[in-house]
């Protein structure tokens, strides 16, 4: 009876590890999740959304204390690594045109959340 207790111990812990492989390979390797982003927006052509932010640790774009932005969401595949402090990314946060599974998200003051506001210009 131990004998079966302890392969039975063996075989849930062998399928808990192979579960966390399969998912460690696809959220990591293969980087099969979506994320939604902060980027840049022109105000005077794109509805855009503005908050507060610290210059000490980020890029401030509407004088030393606010920053306007739009949301981008894209799968992670297709975003190189690179450091958004130093403007690095700012590139690769457009959709490219035929895209599907790409979104660009401008403020609408109909369905903000509660900590969004709208730039007002």
């Amino acid at each position: 009876m131990q004998r079966l207790a302890n392969w039975v111990v063996a075989f849930v812990v062998l399928a808990g590890l192979i579960a966390i492989g399969i998912s460690f390979y696809q959220k990591v390797w293969l980087r099969d999740f979506t994320i939604q982003t902060e980027a840049v927006c022109n105000p005077a052509q794109e509805k855009c959304f503005v908050r507060d932010c610290d210059p000490k640790y980020e890029r401030c774009n509407l004088g030393n204390d606010k920053l306007v932005y739009k949301l981008v969401t894209k799968p992670a595949r297709d975003l190189p690594e690179c450091d958004p402090f130093y403007g690095q990314c700012d590139q690769f946060l457009t959709c490219d045109p035929g895209k599907k599974d790409c979104k660009v998200t401008y403020c609408n003051p109909n369905n903000l959340a509660d900590d969004q506001a709208c730039f007002n210009n």
